[in-house]
C-alpha cells in the first residue's frame, strides 16, 4: 500500500505508531508512506510517483485528500476534474493497485461529495463515512452494494513529550452498531466515554441490589478512572489536575444522560 498523506501529514505518524501499538502483527506490513501532497491536475506527478514507487506490486494507492492533491485544478469544473481521474488511472496502470481518493462531501452529507459529478461518474465504487460512525456503500458498478458497517475510535496512549505532555492518537474499532452516542460529545468527554467502555469490557459485571439496573454490566468509579488516567484528559501532570479532569467529564456524561452512576458504580446508558 501506498499512503499519500497530503492532509495531516504530521499526524499520520502518530497514527501510525498507535496502529503499530495496538496491532503489532501489522508493523511489518508492506507500506510506504508519502506525507506530502502532490498535482493530480497537472502532467507530472502521477508518472513520478509511478516511478518512485519501491514496489510495482501494491495492492491499493491512496490518495488523502482529493483537495490537496488537485493542485491549480478547480474541484467544481468537470474538464479539472476529468484531468484529475485520468492521472489516477496512470497510477492505477502502472501499478496494478487500487486507487482510493479520500474526499469531502458538501455541508449536506446526503448530497454526497462536493464539486464536479465526473468524479462520481468515474468510481467504480463510492463509499461514505459518516460522523456517525456508520460505512455506508454509495455505488457499486459491477455488483449488489454491501450492507452497512460500523465502527467506533478508540484513543492509544503513545507516551509523554518533552514537556511532560500526554501524546495521543486514535484507531478503528469495528463495531454492530452506530456510535451515534458520540456524535453530541467532543474531546475530554467523548474519550471519557470511549474509557468507560474499555472498563466495562475489561472489568464489567452485574451489581445485586434493588437500585442497580439488572440488565447491564456495570463498574466501579476506581475502575472507570484507571482507563481515563490512561487515555489522560488532561495535559495536568498531578494528581489534583487528573480528579478535577475526570469529575467534570462525568458530571457532563451524566447531564448528557450517557452514564448512571449509583454509590460507587457506573453503567452506561443506551
Amino acid at each position: 500500500m501506498l499512503y499519500i498523506a497530503a492532509e495531516g501529514g504530521a499526524g499520520i505518524k502518530n497514527r501510525l505508531a498507535a496502529i503499530k501499538k495496538d496491532r503489532p502483527e501489522l508493523a511489518n506490513a508492506n507500506f510506504y508512506l508519502l506525507p506530502t501532497g502532490i498535482d493530480l491536475h497537472s502532467v507530472g506527478d502521477a508518472q513520478a510517483v509511478c516511478e518512485i514507487i519501491p514496489c510495482k506490486k501494491l495492492v491499493l494507492v491512496l490518495v488523502d485528500t482529493l483537495a490537496r492533491c488537485m493542485g491549480a485544478g478547480d474541484e467544481n469544473t468537470a474538464k479539472d476534474m476529468a484531468q484529475f481521474v485520468n492521472n489516477c488511472d496512470i497510477i492505477r496502470k502502472a501499478t496494478g493497485a487500487h486507487v482510493m481518493v479520500i474526499h469531502h462531501t458538501g455541508k449536506d452529507e446526503e448530497r454526497g461529495a462536493r464539486g464536479s459529478s465526473a468524479l462520481r461518474a468515474a468510481a467504480d465504487n463510492e463509499i461514505q463515512v459518516t460522523a456517525k460512525g456508520e460505512i455506508v456503500s454509495r455505488k457499486q458498478r459491477d455488483q449488489e452494494a454491501p450492507p452497512p458497517l460500523f465502527f467506533k475510535l478508540r484513543t492509544v496512549f503513545l507516551g509523554d513529550d518533552e514537556d511532560g505532555d500526554p501524546v495521543t492518537s486514535a484507531i478503528v474499532d469495528g463495531t454492530t452498531k452506530p456510535n451515534s452516542d458520540l456524535i453530541s460529545l467532543s474531546g475530554q468527554n467523548a474519550a471519557a466515554l470511549r474509557a468507560l467502555d474499555e472498563a466495562i469490557d475489561a472489568h464489567g459485571k452485574k451489581v445485586n441490589g434493588d437500585l442497580y439496573p439488572k440488565d447491564r454490566d456495570g463498574v466501579t468509579l476506581d475502575q472507570w478512572r484507571g482507563c481515563c488516567d490512561r487515555v489522560r484528559l488532561t495535559r495536568g501532570v498531578s494528581e489534583s489536575a487528573a480528579r478535577t479532569a475526570f469529575g467534570r467529564a462525568k458530571s457532563k456524561l451524566i447531564q448528557a444522560n450517557k452514564i448512571f452512576v449509583l454509590d460507587n458504580y457506573v453503567w452506561r446508558l443506551s
